[in-house]
């Protein structure tokens, strides 16, 4: 499920991480290491799940392999590795937590304005009701009219005026979308230009299976988040689909885009 966007931090309770006893018996180098780490796992595409290389968690935290010797067995017994990927089980409650929160307030925002047009239509009605006793009242009408004045509306009354400028359009048909495109669409890292991936999926089934399409995917949402590439590298949907990239043999560089070291303008001491 992709991050809502008012998702940008979780709580950070400091009693409970001095407490916690990984914490207690980790020196100063890992306890960095690791609320580097855990900073890193939350702007994850799953927050939460690091990837199961270690060598990329290792780029992650910007250690050198030394320091990675010293640091990574403690930082290791933080997460839940029995699925393969280090997992923070906290973090992914937290997240959890966040997402429903979300989602009840835009739910009741979206009932509060349901009952809010409801109370509004109700007080239109009212008042045209009113508005056509005073201009038409029963005396005025023809005789043929007045078994007809209690039916009247003010839409009835002014449809004339306001035919032309109104233009009925029929609603628009959604368009068929290929078996598998929303699974597939679901896992790609990268979620722009529906439209294009659509018709992109389609000319690609003729060269591959939904299964290989989404394998694919799934590689290359894995091997961006162990590269740590940012998502204006990703490429689109569809260029990924055109170009065939589910065939690539996908290898960790020997360095990460997002790497903190290089970025703070520090090297690494061999």
């Amino acid at each position: 499920m992709p991050r809502p966007r008012r998702c940008r931090s979780f709580d950070f309770n400091p009693e409970d991480f001095l407490c916690d006893p990984h914490v207690i018996v980790m020196n100063l180098e890992t306890r960095g290491a690791y609320i580097t780490l855990l900073c890193r796992a939350w702007t994850m595409e799953v927050p939460g799940v690091l990837p199961a290389d270690e060598e990329a968690i290792r780029w992650l935290v910007g250690a050198t392999p030394e320091e990675w010797q010293r640091i990574g067995p403690k930082l290791k017994a933080c997460f839940d590795t029995s699925g393969g990927r280090w997992i923070q089980k906290r973090m992914r409650r937290e997240y959890e937590a966040q997402t429903q929160r979300i989602e009840r307030r835009a739910l009741a925002g979206r009932l509060g304005g349901e009952a809010k047009a409801k109370r509004f239509n109700k007080v239109s009605s009212n008042a045209n009701s009113n508005a056509v006793a005073m201009l038409c009242p029963p005396s005025l009408l023809p005789p043929e009219s007045k078994t007809e004045s209690k039916t009247l509306t003010a839409a009835s009354l002014f449809a004339p005026l306001t035919a032309s400028r109104s233009v009925s359009r029929p609603p628009r048909k959604p368009q068929d979308e290929p078996e598998g495109f929303p699974a597939w669409y679901a896992v790609y890292p990268r979620r722009v230009a529906r439209g294009a991936a659509r018709a992109a999926y389609g000319k690609a089934l003729a060269k591959a299976t939904a299964e290989a399409l989404l394998a694919g995917a799934q590689r290359y949402a894995d091997w961006l988040s162990a590269t740590g590439t940012p998502p204006d590298k990703t490429k689109h949907p569809a260029t990924w689909l055109n170009q065939e990239c589910w065939l690539d043999e996908l290898k960790l560089t020997n360095r990460p885009k997002l790497d903190v070291w290089a970025q703070a303008g520090f090297r690494e001491h061999a």
